[in-house]
This record gives structure tokens, C-alpha cells and sequence, in this order.
């Protein structure tokens, strides 16, 4: 969601999770690294299935304007054949200012306010902790004077989101559920944004909240598939 800049900075993020979150240890909830995921065919689809595709979207997005990545992309899981999938908890983000210079990739802190500025001598990322708790979104402004900049956040070093074009003075704000999307979609490649069309195919949302190792597991499909759909469960949960 985009709406114009105020100084100083507030807490304007959602709180929402930016990242899962995993054992409970003396009372208290702590973050663990990873969610230990494996990726099962035990459906009646063979190794020339549709590509499995996964995305994430910025639940932050309300005016639409994100590019969605097709996060992971999964081709030619035989029958009963399997894929170690970790779902990686840390988010990082980089922006490209107006010149087209990408800043190095680095950790999105939750509750944490971003902004690009110029320096006089190069373009410069200043954080500002808002206090929004460890469990909310990070927001990022341009407020340089004049160019628009884009921001793209990645999980596990591969792209989930990306805000093309921040006019100065806006700000944009990100936070993701512990959940993701898995379907069947059709020309879908793996760091390339989804269209219009494949978003709107049929996907399955798996919530990963408290959970610190699953199997998801695709059933159905096959011949018969307009009678018996391919479908996605998590299966063998771990908490």
C-alpha cells in the first residue's frame, strides 16, 4: 500500500508477520531459521507435469501495484519422487535508485522504517526502528527530490515481490504471512513475475504458523483430472 511520506517516520507497517514463527522456549516464542519442507508427488501427474509453482504476496499490496514473482518453481518431480523445499524465514530487500544502481541485498528487520536519500555524493539506505514489534512489516520511502525508485524483497536469495515504481515523497509497505501459494501453472519459470492470467489460476494457500517441519504432499490429477483435480496438503506435521 502507497501513501505519501511523513517525517519523522511512524509505525505505519501492518502488524503482521514478516516472518514464521517457531518453537517455544522458557514461555517465550523465538524465530527459528528455517521450516523443514519436502516437496511429494503422490499424485497420478508423471514427470511431465505443469511446473509446481510457489508465490507469496506482499499482504500489504491493497492498490495491486507489486509485481509477484514465481518464487520456487518445481519441473519433473516423478511419481513418488521427492524435493527437500526449506521454507527460509529471514526476508532481505534491495532498491534501485533512479539511475538504475541496485543496492546489495540485505536482512528486511521487522518493525523497521527504510528510506533512500542522497548524500551529496551517492545514494544512501537510512533505517529507523518504528517500534512495531518483532512480528510486523518494513515499509520503505523514497525521499529523494526528484526520480522514482523500485524495491524488490527476496526470501531464501530469490525474488517474492517487487514495487516498480516509488515516486518521491511515497512510501510502500510490506509484510507476508507465515503462509504461501502451490499450484499447477503453465509457462511458470522461477524468478520471473507471474501474469495476470497465471495468478488467477487455481492455487492452494498452506499455513506454515507454529509449524517447524512439513511434507506437502500433491495428490490427484492424471488423466482423469477434470474429475479428480491435483491438489496440495500439508501432511506428517511437525509443531
Amino acid at each position: 500500500m502507497r501513501h505519501p511520506s511523513t517525517m519523522p517516520l511512524l509505525a505505519l507497517c501492518l502488524a503482521l508477520p514478516l516472518f514464521a514463527c517457531g518453537e517455544e522456549e522458557d514461555g517465550d516464542s523465538v524465530l527459528s531459521s528455517s521450516i523443514d519442507l519436502t516437496l511429494l508427488n503422490m499424485s497420478n501427474e508423471g514427470s511431465d507435469h505443469l511446473p509446481i509453482t510457489i508465490y507469496e504476496p506482499n499482504v500489504s499490496d491493497d492498490d495491486a501495484s507489486n509485481e509477484i514473482y514465481a518464487h520456487r518453481v518445481v519441473q519433473h518431480l516423478e511419481q513418488g519422487g521427492e524435493q527437500p523445499m526449506p521454507w527460509i524465514v529471514d526476508a532481505a530487500f534491495s532498491v534501485t535508485d533512479p539511475q538504475g544502481g541496485e543496492t546489495a541485498r540485505q536482512r528486511a528487520v521487522p518493525g523497521t522504517s527504510y528510506e533512500l536519500v542522497f548524500d551529496g555524493t551517492d545514494y544512501v539506505i537510512e533505517a529507523f526502528e518504528d517500534g512495531a514489534g518483532d512480528y510486523a512489516g518494513v515499509e520503505f520511502t523514497n525521499s529523494l527530490e526528484d526520480g522514482s525508485i523500485s524495491v524488490t524483497i527476496y526470501r531464501d536469495s530469490r525474488p517474492l515481490v517487487r514495487e516498480p515504481e516509488l515516486d518521491p515523497g511515497e512510501t510502500e509497505e510490506f509484510s507476508f504471512m507465515p503462509s504461501f501459494f502451490i499450484g499447477l501453472v503453465d509457462g511458470a519459470i522461477e524468478g520471473v513475475p507471474l501474469t495476470e492470467d497465471q495468478q488467477g489460476g487455481e492455487f492452494t494457500k498452506l499455513d506454515l504458523i507454529g509449524i517447524i517441519g512439513a511434507d506437502v504432499v500433491m495428490r490427484g490429477g492424471g488423466p482423469a483430472s477434470a474429475d479428480d483435480p491435483v491438489t496440495f496438503t500439508l501432511e506428517n506435521v511437525v509443531y
